[in-house]
């Protein structure tokens, strides 16, 4: 991607994905809203009703997360660094040249729901909030190291809960972690909002990260 990217468009991916610095503080908002939505994630996928054989929910994390932790930690390192370049770095910005910035993260959205969930519409809208979540974090914190970190911290927590935490799937429970979640999310995106306007200028003067 990185040799193509470089032929067709002669420019370097690494800057036009905004592979660019993060402050601490961009950091800690971005894995506190991946772990949010890792918690409910988990917590709505063990309920009764969606535990099913009606969705697919249960048997998408149970492929996910079976593997070995060492095989894990590779693919949720460069597996979400390729996804998300691909997605927020390439697709989005590449919309955006074209359309107002909420009908990209939109279109961005509904590929990313629609590519990974094979028109499964409970999980394809699933995918559709998630990639919306993340497109608002590359847009607002301004690096493609936003919607990475969110979803390493998402996807490590879900690994966790799925091998280590509590075999319950008692409706008071889990709803209580889904509205615990649900806060984390909100206060998380609350302080994104708020924390932007300091980051209206790419750190380090386009700074970019070495990789």
């Amino acid at each position: 991607m990185l040799l193509a990217w470089r032929f067709i468009f002669k420019e370097n991916l690494f800057k036009a994905a905004k592979f660019r610095v993060m402050s601490g503080k961009s950091v800690a908002i971005a894995l506190w809203i991946g772990l949010g939505a890792g918690l409910f994630t988990v917590a709505f996928s063990r309920l009764p009703a969606i535990a099913t054989d009606k969705y697919q929910f249960r048997e998408l994390f149970d492929y996910l997360n079976r593997a070995e932790w060492y095989v894990f930690l590779v693919f949720l390192i460069l597996g979400n660094i390729y996804k998300e370049t691909l997605f927020r770095g390439i697709l989005m910005n590449e919309f955006r040249r074209v359309l107002p910035v909420w009908i990209a993260i939109v279109i961005q959205g509904v590929l990313y729901g629609a590519l990974f969930f094979f028109g499964d519409i409970p999980l394809s809208l699933y995918g559709f909030l998630g990639a919306v979540i993340f497109a608002l974090l590359y847009v607002w914190f301004k690096s493609i190291w936003a919607p990475i970190a969110a979803q390493v911290a998402c996807q490590g927590s879900q690994y966790l809960l799925w091998h280590y935490g509590p075999e319950t799937t008692d409706i008071t429970m889990m709803s209580a972690w889904m509205a615990v979640a649900a806060v984390m999310i909100a206060v998380g995106i609350f302080l994104a909002v708020k924390h932007r306007s300091s980051i209206s200028a790419p750190l380090s003067s386009e700074a970019v990260t070495p990789l």
